[in-house]
């Protein structure tokens, strides 16, 4: 599977088929030796599991996932799915 196809998947997983793209994903990843496991099917696969664990992907869809829901997040603008996926993991660092 050439990474051009994995990265094809994003827009099925933006339709709610994460968890069918992640098992495609992982069944050829668990085929590969390990030098052939590259960074960006590794990145592809933790950011599966993250979108599986994402609240704000099964909320209402008129806020696009938080998208448009403006926060302050340490006397920073941003939005709730932004601080959801990473301020609050940069913030930890």
């Amino acid at each position: 599977m050439p990474l051009t196809s994995v990265m094809a998947m994003k827009s099925q997983i933006l339709k709610g088929m994460c968890i069918m793209r992640f098992s495609t994903v992982w069944e050829y990843f668990r085929t590969m030796k390990p030098a052939e496991r590259t960074r960006p099917y590794l990145r592809l696969l933790v950011h599966f599991v993250g979108d599986m664990h994402q609240p704000l992907h099964v909320g209402r869809s008129e806020d696009r996932g938080g998208n448009d829901i403006k926060v302050l997040w340490f006397g920073k603008n941003s939005n709730l799915h932004r601080v959801w996926d990473s301020e609050m993991i940069n913030g930890y660092k």
